[in-house]
């Protein structure tokens, strides 16, 4: 039977394929299909060309996945083995792409991470063995290589930067293996050949980090997802500190501080290692009391006696009458003052007042300010005592990093008495000021950690980094006699070794640490690592014998051979000093955006779809 042609627009119901298409479709429906649409395209164009997946057996068998990097007991709870070693594994980490196995992985295009490019895993052994991530150092032996590819490891999911979303550990040493998200220790991978901004892929050079920060001679910095500093078309250099250029002069960073300074404005000008021009000028000198005095060499020296006739140096009416005039009737202050020229963030600091006996029993105010724009930090009251015939008030402050240039904040202080009477430390001595850093007490791991702060902080060891340096640093009942030193350049771990037998404790020796390198936490991808060596001294109580024989009979312990004499060492201790280390430990967490992957996929989906039905409910009415 043949249906009758009927007019446009006056089509029946059977006729929905003519019906009109906002009629048909809601709105709320084309929104839902075309965010769907949306979310699969972005999943299509972020889809990675290299991708390895930690899968069974079975389904690594047909190209391109056929490309096992090792291989696992179970899907989770796993010991591993390396691609071809003994044991019917059936989980195995596998790739779409291929590449070398080597035994050893020893390629770097990084050098300053120090760590191989093709490292994946590190197994207590070649088979049923126990794993380590790839990105720190290892007692294991058995490295699991492959060819161009760059593994870390993170609690916080992979990025775009890893994307490859490998395998989990069970922990960062001495671990077993699952699959990805199963263990809170995620491994996440690249291939290299994916990278399109690492240093090598520009035509450049990994630049070692330094403080003050590396230069690109003759080229420019290159936007490296591999190094911090990349030079492209030149060479690298890393600048002598400002302390050294400087020599003997007092610099403008205030955390450096040698014997000289300059009273010029203009400063003294010399050029560095890198051929920077440099600029010394500080006129404040870091001794208690001391003064810069042009007229001898720009030698920091002790202020002029009292009776020269003239009020400087530090003097004041109450210090020196003879030479400043006495001081105004009633409370008066003067020689305000901080306690110390530098601090960390969190560092208690005194600031201190001297004041005339009428002031005695008074609350004094010490407002400190800000000196990049003299806002008002906080206000602070202490009495004012008179102790062993002194007259002063002092209060203590948790120093605080507020921003500023060079990541260092300057703050000056006024001291009030109740009378209004006021004294400000920008003209007090000998530390007008104090520099905060923007470094934390808690940043501070190592003794290491100090060197950029100059000598005092290092050798009074604020944040306590010398305990350490050994768990034998706290151990009461044999203790060693831990502490941070200061060489002329740098900050190092000293330490003197104790042995205990019955009650006596015997001296073994002294090490002191050499820093040879430092990764900081955007280098070592949140993993700060120091390498040193050490200089090992014996004990002026270690008794030299002349032979091996009788050492180990007299002392009844392992004796050493050191230029011809043998000494009582029985845990060789002077060995682990001279061989040195590294000291690694994890930088404060730094929150990541995780990669787009398939449960947030999921979740997306799953808002589309409520959102969907509420809109289609919106449409019925």
């Amino acid at each position: 039977m043949r249906l009758k042609n009927k007019p446009f627009g006056k089509v029946s119901k059977p006729y929905l394929c003519q019906e009109p298409f906002k009629k048909r479709f809601p709105k709320s429906l084309v929104i839902f299909v075309s965010l769907l649409f949306g979310i699969f395209l972005v999943n299509f164009a972020s889809s990675l060309q290299y991708d390895c997946e930690f899968r069974a057996l079975s389904q690594c068998q047909v190209a391109p996945w056929n490309n096992i990097i090792f291989k696992a007991s179970d899907a989770t709870n796993a010991h591993g083995a390396v691609w071809n070693g003994a044991g019917n594994y059936q989980y195995v980490l596998c790739c779409n792409f291929p590449g070398a196995r080597p035994a050893s992985c020893d390629a770097d295009i990084d050098p300053v991470d120090g760590f191989p490019d093709d490292k994946v895993l590190i197994l207590s052994s070649s088979t049923n063995a126990h794993a380590a991530v790839s990105d720190l150092p290892s007692s294991y032996s058995t490295d699991v290589c492959y060819e161009n590819v760059t593994c870390i490891h993170t609690t916080q999911g992979c990025n775009s930067d890893y994307p490859i979303e490998a395998f989990s550990l069970s922990d960062l040493t001495n671990a077993h293996i699952a699959n990805q998200s199963i263990y809170s220790t995620d491994v996440c991978c690249i291939n290299n050949r994916e990278v399109t901004n690492n240093c090598v892929g520009l035509g450049g050079t990994a630049c070692n980090p330094s403080t003050p920060a590396p230069l690109c001679n003759g080229g420019s910095w290159g936007a490296a997802n591999d190094a911090q500093y990349c030079c492209v078309g030149g060479s690298c250099c890393n600048p002598n500190s400002q302390a050294t250029t400087c020599a003997n002069f007092i610099t403008n960073n205030p955390f450096y501080a040698s014997w000289e300074c300059t009273t010029s404005p203009a400063g003294v000008t010399t050029t560095n290692n890198c051929g920077q021009t440099v600029v010394c000028i500080d006129n404040i000198c870091p001794n208690a009391g001391e003064v810069c005095d042009p007229a001898q060499s720009h030698q920091c020296i002790a202020p002029s006696v009292c009776g020269d006739a003239s009020c400087n140096g530090g003097e004041n009416c109450i210090t020196c009458s003879q030479d400043c005039g006495t001081c105004p009737a009633g409370c008066f202050l003067a020689g305000a003052t901080w306690e110390q020229k530098t601090a960390l963030a969190g560092q208690n600091i005194w600031m201190n007042v001297t004041g005339t006996s009428s002031c005695i029993g008074d609350n004094i105010e010490f407002k400190i300010y800000d000196n990049s724009n003299d806002n008002l930090i906080t206000t602070l009251t202490a009495s004012f005592v008179s102790i062993s015939g002194k007259n002063y008030s002092r209060v203590n402050w948790t120093a605080l990093y507020n921003g500023g240039a060079n990541n260092i904040s300057k703050y000056y202080f006024i001291a009030r008495e109740p009378g209004n009477q006021e004294a400000n430390s920008e003209a007090g001595a000998p530390f007008p000021y104090l520099n905060v850093s923007s470094t934390s007490m808690s940043d501070i791991q190592r003794c290491s950690q100090y060197t950029p702060f100059g000598q005092q902080i290092c050798i009074n060891d604020y944040a306590n980094a010398a305990n350490n340096i050994s768990a034998s640093c706290t151990d009461a009942s044999c203790p060693w006699s831990c502490s941070c030193v200061w060489d002329g350049n740098s900050c190092e771990d000293n330490y003197v070794t104790t042995f205990c037998n019955g009650g006596n404790i015997s001296n073994i020796g002294m090490c002191t640490s050499n820093t040879e390198g430092i990764t900081d936490c955007t280098e070592g991808l949140g993993i700060y690592t120091i390498t040193w060596d050490g200089i090992w001294g014996w004990d002026f109580t270690n008794i030299e014998y002349n032979d091996e024989a009788t050492c180990e009979a007299t002392e009844g312990g392992n004796c050493v051979l050191d230029n011809n004499n043998w000494y009582f060492d029985p845990n060789n201790e002077s060995t682990s000093c001279t061989s040195g280390g590294q000291n690694i430990f994890e930088c404060p967490a730094e929150i990541q955006l995780p990669f787009f992957n398939f449960y947030n996929t999921i979740a997306v989906i799953g808002l589309i779809f409520a959102g969907y039905f509420i809109m289609r409910k919106k449409d019925k009415k």
